[in-house]
This record gives C-alpha cells, sequence and structure tokens, in this order.
C-alpha cells in the first residue's frame, strides 16, 4: 500500500470528484468508496470537462464508474485545492519554505499541521490583523455548499444532508470567537435557558418538571 501511494505522490495524481452514489462497494453492512479515477494536471488541462460518475452495482458488489470526456475549453483558471498526498513528496518542505502563502483558501487543516512551523507567523498576523478590525478578503469567508446522500437511491431533496465547506481561516477565526464568548455566555444567558450552553443540559428543565410532577 505504500508503494501504490507512493506511485500516486510521485506521478501527481488526484481525485477530480464524482457525481452518483457516495459508495462504489458494498458487502453486507459495511459501504466504502475504494474505486476512484486519478488524473494529472495535463489531463485537466486538455479535457477541462472531465466528470466521474458512479453508476448503480449489478452483478458485482463494486460500482462500474463511467468517465465522460470534453475538450471544449472553460473560461477562467481552475480552483486550487491542496492534496494532502503532496506533504509526502521528499521536496514538500522546501517548495513550502522558498514559496510560503499564508492564503488559506483551497488548504486543508493537515497542510497548516505539516508546516506550522514555516507559516505560523503569517496566520497569526493575518488573525490579529483581523480582530483589530480590518476586514479580510472576501474569500476567506467564502462557503462551498455539498450535499451528502443519506442512502444510495436519492430521488428528493430530503434524501441528500447539506454541509459547509469553508476555508481553514474562517474556522479559525469562528473558533476563537467561539472560545471568547463561552466564556460570557453563561454570565447574559438566562438560567432557565438550559439548550446549547456549555454546562447545562436540555434535560435539566425536563428532570425539573418530573421532580415538581412528582411532588
Amino acid at each position: 500500500m505504500d508503494d501504490f501511494n507512493n506511485m500516486i505522490s510521485n506521478c501527481n495524481l488526484f481525485d477530480i470528484g464524482f457525481s452518483g452514489c457516495a459508495f462504489t462497494w458494498n458487502r453486507g453492512s459495511m459501504w466504502q468508496r475504494i474505486d476512484r479515477l486519478l488524473f494529472n494536471n495535463d489531463w485537466i488541462k486538455e479535457f477541462t470537462m472531465t466528470q466521474v460518475h458512479h453508476l448503480s452495482r449489478t452483478l458485482s458488489d463494486h460500482a462500474p464508474l463511467l468517465m465522460n470526456i470534453s475538450n471544449n475549453k472553460i473560461s477562467g483558471s481552475l480552483s486550487f485545492t491542496f492534496q494532502n498526498m503532496w506533504i509526502a513528496h521528499s521536496s514538500f518542505f522546501s517548495v513550502i519554505s522558498t514559496n510560503c502563502n499564508a492564503g488559506p483558501d483551497g488548504f486543508t487543516t493537515k497542510f497548516f499541521i505539516k508546516t506550522w512551523d514555516i507559516i505560523k507567523f503569517d496566520v497569526v498576523d493575518a488573525v490579529r490583523d483581523f480582530f483589530n478590525g480590518n476586514s479580510y478578503p472576501k474569500f476567506f469567508s467564502s462557503t462551498n455548499i455539498v450535499l451528502i446522500p443519506k442512502k444510495e437511491t436519492t430521488k428528493f431533496w430530503n434524501d441528500f444532508r447539506p454541509i459547509s465547506l469553508c476555508t481553514f481561516f474562517n474556522k479559525l477565526v469562528a473558533k476563537i470567537i467561539s472560545s471568547r464568548l463561552m466564556i460570557y455566555l453563561p454570565r447574559i444567558i438566562s438560567s432557565n435557558h438550559t439548550g446549547f450552553v456549555k454546562g447545562r443540559s436540555i434535560f435539566d428543565n425536563i428532570l425539573l418538571i418530573s421532580s415538581r410532577d412528582g411532588s
């Protein structure tokens, strides 16, 4: 498995996403996405409209994958997404050291963890700049809405679970604000309000009513 992962990294292959069912393999109660198509940058540049679709399983416990190809060029540049497998490359840290950019849009959490010694001062300065009252670029607060299928066959909107994919910087700032507000919320929220406040439980009111009914 290590040799296979090294091959993917050395060849700069990556997953472009898919449409259809979230899982490609099933056995009993186990559902996994273990089948996928990988591409390199040269392919994506030539066939910008490439799409991968997960078809329904038939006789096999693996779902077939359908790849649609179009060489129609689209205007504008493709959005950047950091691939975690790049971290395993031998020259990764030397490239980051010479081309350090604290702009977090498109970067995963693992990128910040692995490169923290290099980028920490830029990130800290950006956070301080925000809390000093300066607005940050609009794309820092941008969010991608993704629909996650709740089951294999999806026909209606309620068959999906929407999630928001935020940039790392936006999540970092939100976490800091949340941690600071956590200290003051119990002082300004009525003690009768027990839900969604740390140290309180909505069951407290239920137990209180039950004890009064019992008395």
